[in-house]
């Protein structure tokens, strides 16, 4: 209540939120709200009724974390119940979430799942999961860093920057 009394979300509906930013599709959905179909519903409303060149889902926390947190009943809840639909709709590209405050990134089968780093510094969390089956990059050096995303009509590309602007990461997706 406190956050919505502050905050406007645009096409808001209980934490779900879509906006449309030059072609861009960016649909928010509340993860820690555990009902998945509630998720679906208004990620299929969103997709429905915008016109598009790429689409991406954005969460706070992660469903393929690198930490205990991605191993939670919660976390399960929401890997179980939204994972397949995610990578079954071809609209959504990606998948871009928080919480962690390290880079790490997966493919589901195909989908890319990235959570991005802190940018201020101003929490560092060890990777606390690191064998976690679906681990394929997981990137943390207790420094502030930020991830840019260039997108084209063709691809998205995620670069990851230290603070001095050195390049730590570079993932493209395309079609």
């Amino acid at each position: 209540d406190h956050y919505f009394g502050h905050f406007g979300l645009p096409n808001a509906a209980k934490g779900d939120f879509s906006f449309l930013h030059k072609g861009v599709l960016f649909i928010g959905i509340d993860s820690n709200n555990a009902n998945c179909q509630f998720h679906i519903d208004y990620i299929n409303e969103a997709l429905k009724t915008n016109e598009f060149t790429w689409t991406i889902l954005l969460m706070h926390h992660s469903l393929y974390a690198s930490s205990k947190a991605g191993v939670t009943d919660k976390v399960n809840s929401l890997r179980k119940g939204l994972s397949d639909f995610i990578v079954n709709t071809p609209e959504i590209a990606l998948v871009l979430a928080g919480h962690e405050h390290y880079l790490a990134r997966t493919t589901y089968p195909g989908k890319l799942f990235f959570t991005v780093p802190t940018c201020t510094g101003s929490k560092y969390y060890v990777p606390d999961n690191p064998s976690a089956v679906w681990n394929q990059v997981v990137l943390e050096q207790k420094r502030p860093w930020y991830t840019v995303m260039d997108v084209s009509d063709n691809q998205i590309v995620l670069t990851t920057y230290d603070y001095d602007g050195a390049v730590i990461d570079t993932y493209a997706i395309g079609r």
